[in-house]
């Protein structure tokens, strides 16, 4: 996930295995802090799992982070 969102190597990003997004450093700048500060776009990232937060994190430039996210959740919005 954090080559889709940085545009970068496992190699060069360094969340390999188990270790998960980590620290990818700040001068890395994520598809989402582009789609904001390019294109005027509001950013939500929907988690199944908490993946670390912070500007040099893989979901640095999100709007919002929901995490715990499933599909069970949508549920009530799809119902009406």
């Amino acid at each position: 996930m954090t080559s889709l969102l940085t545009g970068v190597i496992p190699s060069t990003h360094g969340a390999i295995g188990d270790r998960g997004p980590g620290n990818i450093g700040v001068a890395r700048t994520t598809f989402a802090e582009i789609l904001r500060s390019s294109y005027g776009y509001s950013t939500a990232a929907f988690l199944g799992t908490n993946l670390g937060s912070g500007p040099a994190s893989a979901l640095a430039g999100f709007d919002s982070v929901v995490p715990g996210f499933t599909l069970a959740d949508t549920d009530d919005l799809l119902s009406d």
